[in-house]
């Protein structure tokens, strides 16, 4: 979800208020109900990196470093060099589009 101009604590909060919804929801399937959690990783623009490419990195890695501490919570980005995290995107960029068949 990108929130554009929502200050990092807010962004925060929304995601601790999305996972509390979905967790608290109750998923049924044929009668049986199926225990959903999310977890959610947020990063903010300039902290986080220069571009969205970038900023969408963090909070991927983020996102990823919630589902190693346990799942089912809301990690905020660690700040980087914007250095590290344009390289990332970039890579990120270039295997997206290879995938997709371009160059």
């Amino acid at each position: 979800m990108i929130c554009r101009g929502v200050p990092l604590p807010s962004a925060g909060t929304l995601g601790e208020r999305l996972r509390v919804v979905v967790e608290s929801t109750i998923f049924d399937h044929e009668g049986t109900n199926i225990p959903v959690t999310i977890s959610v990783g947020v990063a903010s623009f300039p902290m986080h990196g220069d571009s969205a490419a970038a900023v969408i990195g963090a909070a991927d890695d983020a996102l990823y470093e919630a589902k190693r501490l346990g799942r089912d919570q809301v990690q905020g980005a660690a700040p980087k060099p914007v250095a590290e995290v344009t390289q990332r995107a970039t890579k990120r960029s270039a295997a997206a589009k290879k995938k997709l068949g371009g160059k």
